[in-house]
């Protein structure tokens, strides 16, 4: 009776090994570990006390992959009398990009202070429903300023730029209590390799980051905050003043640091074009509203809501219907 119910026990660990090789390629070496261990030679004891320990890794490392990242969820959001978001819920997911997509004053920017725990004084808001990060509530549980600790914001512009390429970067590692020199210029190789980003700030790590022309700065900034190591990186309009070559590598460097950070990239911007060559997912707002949020190929001309349609369709936010219902 024991060895059939542990026979049972190990198919049905087999079965969940194989379903996970199946359906993804982030678990696959556990997933082929627990299917070598279940196999004839490895009968022995030990073998089979093992199944539960590699079980259990299957089961954490799905879950994991299957968790969003960030869960917002009914949230609204009140800057004294204006109530600048209002019952949004989306999902942010790790190594992939997620574009908040809408014209000028819709909340995108404001969404981003929140998920960034970067909004103004508590007297001035009035925060309702859930920002979740990791699991547990972003201003509940963890509180500000953890949560800050977990995401980096790009800020453009500042007195930083007047800092070399390398100090700007060395100084948010520094931060993170590193400061042995070999291992400060590692991680600042890591970054740029992260950004795909080694020729065009490789060469110019001695030079002033406002010496360098729109495409470098920005990059350079992105370097900045992703020296933090963050679970999360948010941008605002990051192709703004940028040419649309620059523009396409832009939406490939961030791509590039979700795919090799596994960070979830966040990107708050009002250029329909930008979010369609750059994000994996996208969220359309609509006077502090969410209308739809989704894989970007589903937010399409072919979509039910008719606001996902016009910003599927528009070249800029200037021509958008949107501006027709006084989203700006």
């Amino acid at each position: 009776m024991l060895v059939e119910k542990r026979s049972t026990e190990t198919r049905e660990i087999v079965e969940a090994a194989e379903r996970l090789l199946a359906e993804s390629a982030a678990p696959r070496k556990v997933a082929r570990d627990v299917k070598k261990a279940c196999e004839p030679p490895h009968s022995s004891c030990a073998a089979r006390n093992g199944l539960g320990v590699l079980a259990r890794r299957v089961a954490c490392e799905s879950h994991e992959s299957a968790t969003p990242l960030v869960r917002v969820r009914k949230f609204t959001l009140r800057l004294g009398a204006f109530t600048s978001l209002e019952d949004v819920s989306f999902d942010i997911a790790k190594g992939k990009v997620t574009a908040l997509c809408g014209p000028r004053g819709c909340g995108i920017a404001a969404m981003l202070d929140a998920l960034g725990c970067t909004l103004p004084g508590a007297r001035a808001v009035d925060m309702g429903g859930l920002i979740e990060l990791c699991g547990h509530d972003a201003y509940r549980t963890l509180g500000a300023e953890r949560a800050r600790e977990k995401v980096a914001r790009v800020f453009f512009g500042g007195s930083f730029e007047l800092q070399s390429v390398r100090n700007a970067i060395a100084f948010s590692i520094r931060q993170r209590g590193v400061h042995d020199d070999a291992a400060i210029a590692a991680e600042i190789n890591r970054v740029l390799r992260s950004l795909d980003a080694e020729r065009r700030l490789g060469d110019h790590l001695d030079c002033a980051v406002s010496s360098l022309p729109a495409l470098e700065r920005c990059l350079a900034s992105i370097a900045r905050a992703l020296a933090k190591r963050p679970l999360a990186l948010l941008v605002s309009d990051p192709a703004t003043g940028l040419d649309q070559v620059d523009s396409f590598t832009m939406s490939q460097a961030l791509q590039s640091v979700a795919r090799k950070t596994e960070c979830a990239v966040v990107v708050a911007t009002s250029d329909p074009r930008f979010a369609r060559i750059c994000a994996d997912e996208g969220v359309v707002f609509v006077q502090g509203r969410t209308v739809e949020a989704g894989p970007l190929p589903k937010l399409n001309s072919a979509s039910a809501d008719y606001w996902t349609r016009a910003f599927s369709k528009a070249e800029s936010y200037s021509s958008c219907p949107f501006l027709m219902r006084g989203g700006a």
